[in-house]
This record gives C-alpha cells, structure tokens and sequence, in this order.
C-alpha cells in the first residue's frame, strides 16, 4: 500500500512538473565601472552571438509564463532576457546591441529611481547613473522591451514590516503602469531575496509571475535566472543555457 502510494505520488508530481527554460539575468553593460555585475559590452556582443549561433531563439518572459498572456509557441530552444535595476548603459551600450539582433528583452525597474535623478551604490567603491523615463520610452518605441516591476526603491523586502513590503510590491506596478501603459506583468525580487509572504503578496497584487536569481523553488513566482558576470569564458555562459525540470511547488499556481 505505502509503495503504491509513493508511486501514485511520484507520478502526479512528473506529471505536473514543467521545463525551466534560460532566462539570463544582466545589470549593467558597458558602465565602465570594473565591477563584476557591470558586463563588458564586448563580452555582451559575443554572449548575444554565442547564444544565436548554438540555435536559441529569444523569446519575451511572457512567451515562457502560462499566464503571459501570449498564444505563440515555444521555439526549439527559447532563451529569455532580463536586466534589474536600469543601469543607465543599458541605454546607450546595451540597446544597441540587443536592437541590432532583434532581441527582446525585460527591464526590470525601481520605479522611484526613474522619477529623480539617481545613482546608484552597487557598492562602496561601484556606483553607476540610472536610466531616466524618457530614455525607457525610448527604448520601449522598439517594440522590443517589456517593463517589469523591482520594488519602489530596491530593498530586500524580507527585510520590512508586511505593510512596507505590500507597497513595494503593488505600488511599483502602479507608477510604471501610470508612466508606460499597462501594468507590469511581472516582479522580480530585488537581490533575490523573498519568501513565502512574498510570493504570497506578488500574488495578492496581481502579477502574471515573478522572478529570481539562482535560488528558491522555481516556477511560476519564483522563476530562476541565470545571473551573467563580467568576465564569463564563452563555454561557462553556454553551460548557463540548460534547461530543467522543476516540481510545481508554492511558486506555481
């Protein structure tokens, strides 16, 4: 009986588990600052190529989301991309380059860092300039840039009280969809940090999904990407481009 059990068990969870396709996570490109999260535009380029070559077809988050709202299907290799906190290079080093290939992409954006000049401290020595709301509309004109939400002002919201956290959470989707149209579809943690109240209040605010780092159940509110160094060896960032299988835990509907 507990044998037959374990594998009634087991085969419900295989048959609800879904592929982890590659999301590739940057934050700046081409800054100039030497810090490992700022990714030479140089190694960009050839990543962006290197990807193409292998055969990955990039595809918008929303096309890898259930609930994305896109009817169109996967391709063969699907390959996403998303960049956190809108370093302003983004626009000057990495658009180019992303518009050049057609490659759509995901900024994931502290809303209040886009309505007063700001730089941001990547650390004590790293500090870099944010994109500003014109630049972000510009970008937008390409038809090639989903806008998703990162907090209001990008703290580790296990950190807060849940009053605060809930107001990072939905009030973001609230600006961006007040400066660029329709509200964001999709969250990411800001530094990957979350929990289950979390999820629970990416949840409460309507979003379609939301989106990590390397951590955490995977699935639909806790999706994993694969965070891009500077620095990367070409093989080491195809290693990144695996897919996996992943149970449908607290993350998936």
């Amino acid at each position: 009986m507990r044998e037959r059990l374990a594998i009634a068990l087991l085969a419900g969870a295989l048959v609800g588990c879904q592929r982890e396709q590659p999301v590739l996570l940057y934050h700046a490109v081409g800054c100039g600052t030497g810090d490992s999260y700022d990714v030479p535009v140089a190694q960009f380029r050839d990543e962006l190529d290197a990807a193409l070559a292998a055969g990955f077809t990039f595809v918008p988050l929303s096309v890898l989301n259930p609930k994305g709202g896109s009817t169109a299907p996967l391709p063969a290799k699907p390959l996403g991309v998303s960049f956190d906190d809108g370093a302003q290079c983004l626009f000057s080093q990495a658009f180019p380059e992303l518009l050049s290939r057609h490659v759509p992409f995901t900024l994931f954006l502290p809303a209040r860092w886009l309505d007063l000049p700001h730089v941001q401290e990547v650390n004590a020595s790293t500090h870099w300039a944010t994109l500003t709301v014109p630049q972000v509309r510009e970008m937008l004109d390409s038809n090639l840039v989903q806008i998703g939400a990162h907090g209001l002002t990008h703290v580790r919201l296990p950190a807060l009280d849940a009053a605060q956290a809930r107001a990072e959470i939905a009030d973001s989707a609230i600006l961006l969809g007040a400066w660029f149209g329709p509200r964001p579809l999709f969250f990411a943690y800001p530094f990957g940090a979350f929990g289950s109240r979390e999820v629970a209040l990416v949840k409460e605010a309507g979003y379609a999904g939301a989106f990590a780092v390397g951590v955490g159940t995977g699935g639909r509110y806790a999706y994993r990407r694969r965070s891009i160094h500077a620095g990367l060896a070409r093989e080491a960032f195809l290693q990144q481009l695996d897919s996996r299988w992943v149970f449908p835990l607290v993350s998936h509907p």
